[in-house]
């Protein structure tokens, strides 16, 4: 990175940072004595990142045919999963993998579900050209977003996202969100499972221990994650619990001409389904591709997809400040998603 770049106003808040050791003060945000906040400002600088991390990691390791990038709060699936994967590519060619994005007319792959280059794409890229990153100074500067900024520079030199020789179109494996907010589904159902990001302490410790305890002989597919470890959480009906449910809503404001599926469905219920929680659940059990349903005061909502969700504790202050949601899964539909 130049002087130039790192004289810019951008870089403040990490010029900042010595006055904090200076002056014997802790910015480790572990909420001990000591610690403080710190410089406001570092998500600033953190598309400045990437470029750099990506040139390094291929004039550093030249031998390596893949290069994987993932963020601190991500969970990489590797035995027999994203080794596996990989392997099914040339790493010759230039690949470029992960989750689908979109910024300023690029597709690029998203950082925090985890992405690879290969070597090929690499020697491409930064290979070809060692000021790659001083060209896309300005472009970085002007950008928000690390990870569209590194697909930008990749499109420039021929490089293009997706695993269909760069068809740069989404692909089930790689996951932008945490298991408990992923809507499991018949289209994903049976791929396997690469990631996840936004995970917790406790999200990763179980992600782990769920590797440990199975047969690697084969990757884990969505449908397999989500039986072993989800499935056994779920209730056909949970009070105070809210499964994200969102495709059709049905409320008292609309009921005389309620958003509907196109597949089959009772209108009788549907267009009741508002009225309670019961009410709710016989509507979403009449809509043949239903997974799932919530309440709230009179709003009904319905979806396809299978969503954990999260609940609200009984020391919680939605307890005292709201009405109850409920939230219900049928789970025994799951049968017609069954992988072969």
């Amino acid at each position: 990175m130049t002087t130039a770049t790192k004289s810019h106003p951008d870089f403040d808040v990490y010029h900042a940072v010595p006055q904090y050791i200076e002056n014997n003060v802790y910015i480790e945000r572990a909420n001990i004595e000591g610690d403080h906040e710190g410089p406001v400002g570092g998500w600033v600088i953190d598309k400045y990142t990437l470029l750099p991390i990506v040139d390094h990691a291929g004039r550093n390791w030249p031998h390596a045919r893949w290069y994987f990038f993932m963020e601190d709060d991500a969970y990489i699936f590797l035995p027999k999963h994203l080794l596996n994967y990989l392997s099914s590519f040339g790493w010759e060619a230039p690949h470029y993998l992960g989750s689908s994005a979109f910024i300023a007319n690029v597709t690029f792959a998203h950082g925090g579900s985890g992405f690879a280059l290969s070597r090929g794409a690499w020697e491409m890229s930064f290979g070809n050209n060692p000021r790659l990153i001083e060209d896309f100074a300005g472009y970085t500067r002007q950008h928000g977003c690390g990870d569209h900024i590194l697909g930008r520079a990749l499109n420039e030199y021929g490089i293009r996202f997706g695993q269909n020789g760069g068809d740069e179109k989404f692909t089930w494996g790689f996951n932008g969100v945490v298991h408990w907010k992923f809507g499991f589904r018949s289209e994903n159902w049976c791929t396997p499972l690469l990631s996840w990001h936004k995970a917790h302490s406790r999200d990763i410790a179980r992600y782990y221990e769920l590797e440990k305890g199975r047969d690697l002989k084969r990757p884990m597919l969505h449908g397999d994650f989500f039986k072993r470890t989800i499935a056994q959480d779920l209730d056909k009906r949970r009070e105070w619990w809210d499964n994200l449910s969102s495709l059709f809503d049905v409320t008292s404001a609309n009921a005389n001409s309620p958003p509907a599926p196109q597949s089959k469905y009772n209108r009788s219920l549907w267009t009741n389904a508002w009225k309670s929680v019961d009410a709710c659940e016989a509507a979403c059990e009449s809509w043949d591709e239903c997974m799932q349903w919530s309440y709230y005061d009179d709003l009904c909502r319905m979806d396809d997809k299978l969503i954990m969700g999260s609940g609200f504790a009984p020391g919680m202050f939605q307890r005292k400040t709201r009405l109850i949601i409920t939230s219900g899964w049928l789970l025994h539909r799951i049968k017609d998603w069954e992988c072969n």
